[in-house]
């Protein structure tokens, strides 16, 4: 089958293609997504409109930030977030004295003209008052999995992907494609 990725952002590209084992066309399409802190329900509706515009097999991404403490906010809106308040937003948003747990999701939608299918990954961890690390993306330098005491942003790839949301999100997709499975 083959894939479209609809993003414009080169690094999501680089873990898909790495993961995944796969070259995959890039499709910049403009998709208006819902506003959700729901990440599978963004992703799944996001899937079905880029699937919609581009007339073919496609692949989305969206990954959603959740602090505990907060009911799981902000969720799919973790870019908004970052974009009022820089990555140390995450962490000043917890009321004082809670615990700074958090996790990451990635939703992978595959949507072709049988429906759409996701894939989520999901990982625990500690949101950090300060960023570390130099790699990645998004709120990689303020995330620490748990039983790591390194952010994403700290770790080289290959260890990045056996760690991150999107890691687990795509392996899953993986598997369902060499099972030859369709949506």
């Amino acid at each position: 089958m083959d894939l479209k990725l609809c993003t414009s952002n080169e690094g999501k590209r680089r873990e898909f293609e790495r993961i995944l084992g796969v070259s995959l066309a890039l499709e910049d399409v403009e998709l208006d997504e819902i506003q959700s802190v729901d990440t599978e329900a963004v992703c799944r509706a996001k899937a079905a409109l880029a699937y919609a515009k581009v007339g073919q097999p496609v692949l989305v991404d969206d990954t959603g930030f959740e602090l505990v403490e907060l009911g799981n906010f902000p969720g799919a809106l973790v870019t908004w977030a970052l974009g009022a308040g820089g990555l140390e937003v995450l962490h000043r948003m917890l009321p004082s004295g809670v615990a700074a747990t958090a996790a990451a999701v990635t939703c992978i939608g595959l949507a072709d003209e049988t429906g759409v299918r996701v894939f989520t990954g999901r990982v625990s961890g500690t949101v950090l008052s300060a960023p570390r690390g130099v790699g990645g993306f998004g709120f990689d330098p303020v995330f620490v999995p748990d039983g790591q005491s390194r952010s994403l942003a700290e770790m080289d790839d290959e260890e990045k992907d056996q760690h991150s949301p999107r890691g687990f999100a795509l392996a899953k997709l993986s598997d369902y494609l060499a099972a030859g499975r369709r949506v």
